[in-house]
């Protein structure tokens, strides 16, 4: 076994178990700074008094063993505590001025409710000044949501959402907030894999070496936080972490807690242990897989991630991306998901820190038979090398929204959908489906979706299990503009069913 391979099982074996502690040794450290710092009120601290508290903080993890696994750790330390004055800067200058009519929107949303609605889509929030209809379903919403996360990859959105957020007591995260485009590109400076186009996402693997980079992309993203007003961010790292490296043009493999899912675990802790001090109220999540075995390849360390950060998001509408089994069309069961929950606890994830990411869209799948009713519907093959590997995947598949499904059902689809095979219901799996052709007569298709049925299922063993919320991927698949009836209805019900999860007692 070569040097190199031996670092990376010792790093990584060191990383998972003491991540598994990082939460019991904070609290040590915090009882020791305040034995240090007894009798000096905290909102006495002046600009320099706050810097020297940030970098005793990161200085404090620097001493637990998690830090001293990697040996240039100390390095990182000290290329954010370089930063921390000007980021101490920025953010106060950041935070002087308010674009909402009430200064006090800006203010951060606390405390944080025992049960979550979190989910993505920030247009929800323009229903608050939308037209009747719209207004009339606002108030639905308001009554339930909690947390919305703005939108994955993008940071473009008005300052009227998160006002009329903060005015409602939702929170407004960022969702996976790029860095500054000035950063170097990976491959000219970090020497990163040929699939990281430029250092503007987190740095992980050869780019987490770069310290610099580093302490650069945790501030510029702190700052994006604070000049946004933003109530937080959430992490969404979806590449494999099972070894495979293109940029050694071969596929080779690491131990199942590999290098990769290391440095990503290390670099939240970098950032959320930094983000306390300088953003305080700010909460910090991860989007996650349906279930912590590899799924997709992300051997990430999970129960490390979650040390480190508020909650993880498990994207339990993503059931289907690899399967393993017999290739037919299907959704997100309900056996998986939760199957996966459980699989999330006996990993060491506590309950509260797992949100149930559920789908509020579904699947359309293209048949292989002809038959309009047939009950399994047999689907073809990814070609190539599929999806990482796997052939059997929802890559063949399409998403639909669910007031789309509804549309069809009742034979009004805009998109000249027409059903050929009514919905049912699978007893075992929970979820409904029916078959569908193009009105030129063309492929069959099978659509597999949640609809308020499936969901009340999910939601109940979400309460049974005492997980810290529920929340769609995302609240935009509704139709919140219609004033007919039965879409009117449909919109309401998807978000009444929530009501299952946030009023039943758990065990």
């Amino acid at each position: 076994m070569s040097a190199w391979v031996l670092v990376v099982v010792s790093l990584t074996a060191n990383v998972f178990l003491t991540f598994v502690a990082l939460k019991k040794k904070e609290l040590v450290f915090e009882e020791e700074e305040e034995e240090e710092e007894e009798g000096r009120s905290p909102s006495s601290s002046v600009g320099g008094d706050l810097e020297t508290e940030v970098a005793g903080a990161i200085r404090r993890r620097q001493n637990s063993s998690i830090w001293r696994s990697f040996d240039n750790l100390s390095e990182h330390v000290a290329a954010i505590e370089a930063l921390l004055p000007s980021l101490l800067e920025s953010v106060a200058s950041s935070e002087s001025s308010c674009a909402c009519e009430n200064a006090s929107l800006c203010a951060r949303i606390a405390p944080r409710p025992d049960k979550e609605v979190l989910g993505y889509g920030g247009s929800v929030l323009d229903l608050a000044r939308g037209g009747a209809v719209e207004r009339k379903h606002w108030k639905t919403i308001a009554a339930r949501l909690t947390t919305v996360v703005g939108g994955a990859y993008s940071d473009n959105w008005s300052s009227d959402r998160l006002c009329d957020a903060h005015a409602n007591g939702v929170r407004f995260l960022l969702g996976n907030p790029s860095a500054s485009a000035n950063l170097p590109k990976c491959q000219s400076e970090c020497g990163c894999a040929e699939w990281c186009d430029a250092c503007d996402r987190p740095p992980y693997w050869n780019c987490f070496f770069n310290t610099t980079n580093v302490a650069v992309w945790i501030a510029e993203a702190l700052e994006k936080v604070g000049s946004r007003r933003a109530d937080g961010l959430v992490f969404d790292v979806e590449s494999h972490a099972h070894g495979y490296a293109p940029y050694v043009g071969t596929q080779v493999f690491y131990d199942a807690y590999g290098l990769f899912g290391a440095t990503y675990t290390a670099l939240v802790a970098l950032t959320t242990s930094t983000a306390r001090l300088v953003l305080p109220g700010a909460i910090f999540g991860a989007a996650v897989a349906w279930a912590p075995t590899g799924v997709d390849g992300r051997f990430y360390d999970y129960a490390g991630l979650a040390a480190g950060l508020d909650f993880l998001f498990v994207m339990d509408y993503c059931v289907r991306s690899q399967v393993y089994d017999r290739c037919v069309a299907h959704g997100n069961g309900y056996m998986d998901v939760t199957h996966g929950w459980q699989q999330y606890l006996a990993a060491g994830v506590p309950s509260n820190k797992l949100f149930a990411g559920v789908n509020w869209a579904g699947q359309s799948w293209p048949c292989i038979d002809t038959d309009d009713h047939v009950d399994v519907c047999r689907v073809p093959l990814e070609g190539g090398d599929g999806f990482r590997g796997v052939n059997c995947t929802d890559a063949v598949a399409s998403e639909i929204d669910f007031s789309d499904a509804q549309a069809i059902l009742r034979n009004r689809s805009r998109h000249q959908k027409r059903l050929v095979a009514e919905r049912r219901f699978d007893p075992y799996t929970k979820l409904a489906y029916f078959n569908w052709r193009s009105e030129s007569g063309g492929l069959l298709h099978q659509t597999w979706f949640d609809d308020v049925e499936a969901l009340t299922h999910k939601y109940a063993a979400a309460a049974t299990l005492r997980l810290g919320g529920v929340g769609p991927w995302t609240f935009t698949k509704l139709n919140y503009s219609s004033s007919d009836p039965l879409v009117f209805n449909d919109t309401t019900a998807m978000w009444t069913a929530l009501d299952v999860y946030l009023e039943e007692e758990g065990r």
